[in-house]
């Protein structure tokens, strides 16, 4: 029991740790709410899923088996983060000269807050690691790895959902405070250069 306790307890200071996928959660919150935020952490586990998966069935090392795949990997997801950040910058600029009184009547756009969930985490290379060498030491080589590896891949994908679930709601009950135009305008600016700085980060991930 101990085991899978500890199991749980390093995949939450592992997830409590800030990357590209918390802020995609906390500004999809903030801005569509609980749904948005909701969609975002089902792109997330969506791509968990797909790597638990090659890891079920040993294919997920032919990925940092090949030096040019891995890079590949990195340099697409740093991309795709700076644009969501530089994006978020142009919006909060923009924001910035909205006369409107500074709430959101649009609804949520749920797909492309499940899309952003998924693609920065399916080209995040640190989720690639964490199944080759964090999971890994959890594992008895005395009986059957792959249903080990099966077992251990849905419990953090269940602690995944869990932690950013919590975070959907508790950045959704505090949302009130970015309605204002000025606060919005700074909180934006403070994601996207974020966002910007952990793709930088990405960049430097090595196997």
């Amino acid at each position: 029991m101990n085991h899978w306790i500890n199991f749980i307890i390093m995949s939450l200071l592992i997830l409590i740790v800030p990357g590209p996928s918390f802020f995609a959660v906390i500004k999809n919150s903030t801005h569509g709410g609980i749904k948005s935020g909701i969609s975002t952490t089902l792109g997330i586990a969506s791509a968990h899923l797909i790597y638990a998966t090659l890891a079920t069935l040993g294919l997920i090392f032919i990925l940092v088996s090949s030096q040019t795949i891995f890079l590949l990997i990195k340099i697409l997801g740093a991309a795709y983060i700076i644009y969501l950040g530089l994006k978020n910058i142009l919006n909060a600029h923009k924001f910035e000269y909205d006369k409107s009184d500074g709430l959101n009547t649009e609804k949520p756009d749920l797909f492309k807050s499940y899309k952003q969930g998924f693609i920065t985490m399916i080209l995040n290379p640190k989720a690639i690691l964490f199944y080759i060498s964090i999971l890994p030491q959890f594992i008895n080589h005395q009986s059957n790895q792959s249903i080990q590896v099966a077992i251990f891949s849905i419990l953090f994908i269940i602690t995944v959902i869990t932690w950013f679930s919590l975070c959907t709601l508790v950045f959704n009950y505090i949302k009130i405070i970015f309605e204002k135009p000025k606060v919005k305008m700074c909180f934006d600016y403070i994601v996207s250069t974020t966002l910007i700085a952990l793709s930088l980060k990405i960049l430097t991930t090595k196997h």
